[in-house]
Order: structure tokens, then C-alpha cells, then sequence
């Protein structure tokens, strides 16, 4: 005699796997879902050893707009002065300037709310219009919009890093008050190193690459996956990263490259009183052995920067820019190379 119980184990097992399975595709789509696309390679064997093969065929011109610029700046790259540059060139260039000066640092990384408000504010300006806010990348595709052009400047890790730990303490030519928290404050960057202060250790330096990875928590951990991520958005979204240390150059390239935006900016920075100074105060360059220790923990970010240089100096090969001789290339800071 076939009874009712006889169906019900079956039953019950078929609708576990079920619930099993809407949790797994949940919580899956939750961790992949960023501010950058989760390709095939990600997953795959050549992806785990490092020797990732780029596929960027589905990138086509008409993905982004061509008359609103987003630069996501990273932290202590000359990004200030180029803030100055833009509010000076919206003027005589005729384009809205706007943006967010002040982000303190976890703001970086948005909730997927907040970043669809972002997205929304910076797609409605009037255009021409540029944007700037420390954040890191954004797809807009995802949220229903075009991508704007993506610009940013970089510098030298170790360089940038030893600028913020003196920032933090001292300010600048322009704001020379900074309260900061804690002991550390006369402690030099080569104090901090030797004494493993978590200020610099390697979690707390893995600053620049972030910025290109996107909003996915992973990106936050340092890891080959966040530097090839990272790599991948640059070549895919940003269609110009230039060099802190050659900002004259990259003022240069700016010009040539999108003229709307940029015309004049060079001759504008180099006018004496034109542009506040942002000079750290109070640094002091860390010694060799601590050279040596922080370009071990900043491996990473190092190789990271080496890749944004070599597409920099193409750019300028292409646009028959000449290599910069010494002394020839002022800083964002004014300092001369």
C-alpha cells in the first residue's frame, strides 16, 4: 500500500536543494557584484598563477560620453592643484566644475546605493562638465548611465605615502594646523617603519590601487587579484592616468588630449601666484634601509605604477611629447624633478 509519508522525504529533499540553491546564486551575485566586471579569467587556473590574459574585444567607443570627465583622485598626487586648475579652466574654457574636496578616507568605498546617488549626480550636470572625489572606480553601466571619461594622476608609492604621513601631521603651504590624533605625531616615517607602527605597515599602504580596482570589499585586501583587477580597469575605462612626478607632461597630454577641458592649463600652472602651492611641510626622507623595507610591503603598488608610467610615457611617444630631461618638469607640488 503506497502511502503519504512515502512522498514526503523526497519532497522535503527536493525543496532543501532548492533553498540551497537561491541562497548559493545570492550570496554569489552579492559578492561579485562591483564596480567592475567578474570575467571568466577571474576564476580560472591562469588567473590564480598570475598569467592573466586581458580580453577587452567588448569595449566599444560609444560605452562612454565624451564631454564629461570624472577624476576619481587618488590621495596626495598632485590632485589639489589639479582641483585649482579645473576651477581656473572652468572659467575661461566654458565648462562646469564641480566635485567633493574633502572625502575622508573609508568614504572611498560607497554601499551600492550610494554609489547609484553618485552616479545620478554626476550624470545630470550640465555639460561640459567635469567631476573629482576621492573614490574609488565606479561602472556607470551598471547603474544605467555611460560611462564619463576617467582621468587620474598617480606618483611614486613610497614618494606619495611619505607626503601623506608628514600631511597628516604638519599640512601644507596652504593649511599648516592639522590636529592629529595619537602619539605619533613627531615620530619621523622612519620611526613609524622600524617600530611597526600599523600606520605603515603593508594593510594600511595598500592606498593607490584601490582607487582603479573598484567598490568589491576584495579590492581592500592586498593581492595580486586586486593589482590585475586594478590593471584590467585601467587599460578597459581610464582613458588617461598621468604621472605626479611629470606633471608638466602630463598637463601636456591633458591639452593635446581633450582641448575643451584643458586648453591653457599649462601655461596657467606655470604662472608664478596662479596656483596655491601644496608642498607637505615638515618631511623627512626616509633612509635606505627603510627604503628597502617599504618598497618590499609596497611590491605591489610598485608594480602597479611602473605599468601606469609605461602607458604614460606610449602617450607621450604618441603625441610626440619628448622624454623629460632632469630639472625640466616641475611636480604638481612646484618642485622641480
Amino acid at each position: 500500500m503506497v502511502t503519504t509519508s512515502m512522498f514526503q522525504a523526497p519532497r522535503r529533499s527536493v525543496f532543501a536543494s532548492l533553498i540551497v540553491a537561491v541562497i548559493t546564486c545570492a550570496y554569489v551575485y552579492c559578492v561579485y557584484s562591483d564596480g567592475t566586471h567578474f570575467t571568466n579569467h577571474r576564476m580560472s587556473p591562469e588567473f590564480d598563477t598570475g598569467n592573466v590574459v586581458h580580453d577587452f574585444s567588448n569595449a566599444t567607443s560609444d560605452e562612454n560620453t565624451t564631454d564629461l570627465i570624472f577624476y576619481n583622485k587618488v590621495g596626495k598626487c598632485g590632485s589639489r592643484t589639479l582641483v585649482y586648475l579645473f576651477r581656473k579652466l572652468a572659467r575661461k574654457n566654458k565648462f562646469v566644475a564641480s566635485g567633493q574636496s574633502k572625502t575622508p578616507q573609508m568614504s572611498r568605498y560607497m554601499t551600492e546605493h550610494e554609489q547609484a546617488q553618485l552616479v545620478e549626480r554626476i550624470s545630470n550636470l550640465p555639460r561640459p562638465a567635469t567631476f573629482y572625489r576621492h573614490t574609488n572606480f565606479i561602472d556607470f553601466r551598471r547603474f544605467g548611465h555611460k560611462n564619463p571619461i576617467y582621468i587620474n594622476v598617480v606618483r611614486r608609492p613610497l614618494n606619495r605615502l611619505v607626503s601623506e604621513y608628514y600631511f597628516k601631521r604638519f599640512g601644507d603651504d596652504k593649511n599648516d594646523t592639522k590636529n592629529f590624533p595619537g602619539e605619533g605625531k613627531y615620530e619621523t616615517f622612519d620611526d613609524c617603519v622600524l617600530l611597526n607602527r600599523n600606520e605603515c605597515l603593508s594593510s594600511s599602504t595598500f592606498i593607490i590601487i584601490p582607487y582603479f580596482c573598484g567598490q568589491v570589499h576584495a579590492c581592500r585586501n592586498v593581492s595580486r587579484w586586486a593589482l590585475e583587477t586594478a590593471k584590467e580597469n585601467v587599460i578597459k575605462y581610464f582613458t588617461f592616468v598621468g604621472i605626479s612626478e611629470e606633471f608638466e607632461d602630463t598637463l601636456k597630454l591633458l591639452e593635446i588630449m581633450f582641448p575643451r577641458f584643458f586648453n591653457r592649463a599649462l601655461e596657467i600652472y606655470k604662472t608664478p601666484g596662479a596656483i596655491i602651492s601644496t608642498k607637505t611641510k615638515g618631511k623627512v626622507p626616509p633612509s635606505p634601509l627603510v627604503e628597502e623595507i617599504m618598497n618590499e610591503r609596497l611590491a605591489l603598488e610598485n608594480e602597479f605604477y611602473e605599468f601606469i608610467k609605461q602607458r604614460f610615457y606610449s602617450l607621450k611617444a604618441k603625441y610626440g611629447i619628448a622624454p623629460s630631461s632632469s630639472g625640466t618638469n616641475r611636480t604638481a607640488s612646484g618642485k622641480k624633478n
